[in-house]
């Protein structure tokens, strides 16, 4: 089913990602809303396509108010080419555009991700967005293309987040700016290597203090980084029907002071490094 959103003037990318004008045909709302559910759990949104809303594990719109205010102290992103790289579904790539980006682009290996956003924009006709399904490596085929890069949520899931880092650096263009976001715990320049799983999330391989990830980013060549924000994210997780996914604050010792595991609890911090 397509619903021909190309032209609509009800497409907004705000808060809310909105694609195409709301429908009343309680058939196609129904085909809409199983087909969204097929495609979860989601945990990147809001969006809401054809009215049908679909929310995600994450308020993705709290995380871009603090990425783009920090891309701000540094000549924002109207104008410019723009990288997310792990960009999940592809929500950032449309706040982007709202915020004046003149193309962007989004890395995912994760076909599950792919399919979403194909879900998102089967009738949508927007060349300034791209989607690949491929990891950061795909990064050495761009090189010093972009003025801006998001990479929000990854590093800490790299085996090798140096490599990671690298990559970043030379796919920016002279001057320009990588917006680091990453779990992390107050800890300084230590760093936490889970033995298994952190506050119940597998994939994790390392929790950084904000000065662990500054020395990294200054032995991985950026001429300038800094931390920018620092913040308790527990309350950005939800259950919804489109992720019913268990938030990480179901997996902290009843104290609040530690993760069932043991470790300190997690933060999210927001750096800014330039190339």
């Amino acid at each position: 089913m397509v619903l021909d959103s190309r032209a609509n003037k009800s497409n907004s990318y705000g808060d809310c990602v909105r694609i195409g004008e709301p429908i009343s045909d309680a058939q196609q709302v129904s085909r809409i809303k199983e087909e969204a559910m097929a495609l979860g759990p989601w945990r990147k949104g809001p969006f809401e396509i054809h009215g049908v809303r679909i929310d995600g594990q994450w308020d993705s719109s709290l995380k871009w108010k603090r990425a783009l205010a920090a891309a701000d102290l540094f000549g924002g992103i109207q104008g410019k080419r723009v990288c997310d790289v792990g960009c999940n579904n592809g929500y950032y790539l449309f706040r982007a555009l709202e915020a004046g980006a003149s193309f962007a682009l989004g890395l995912d290996p994760a076909a599950a991700f792919e399919q979403q956003f194909r879900f998102i924009t089967r009738d949508l006709d927007e060349a300034r967005i791209q989607f690949r399904k491929v990891g950061y490596q795909s990064l050495l085929e761009h090189k010093e293309a972009f003025d801006v890069i998001f990479c929000m949520g990854v590093i800490y899931h790299q085996r090798n987040p140096y490599e990671l880092l690298d990559a970043l650096r030379d796919s920016l263009a002279p001057g320009g700016i990588v917006v680091l976001e990453t779990l992390g715990a107050n800890l300084d320049d230590r760093v936490i290597v889970p033995a298994g799983k952190y506050a119940g999330q597998g994939g994790i391989w390392m929790v950084p203090g904000p000065t662990a990830v500054l020395n990294m980013l200054k032995r991985s060549g950026f001429g300038m980084n800094r931390t920018v924000d620092e913040w308790d994210a527990r309350d950005e997780q939800q259950r919804t029907a489109f992720a019913d996914l268990p938030p990480m604050r179901e997996f902290y010792h009843e104290s609040g002071s530690r993760t069932v595991e043991g470790y300190e609890v997690p933060l999210r911090y927001l750096f800014v490094a330039k190339r």
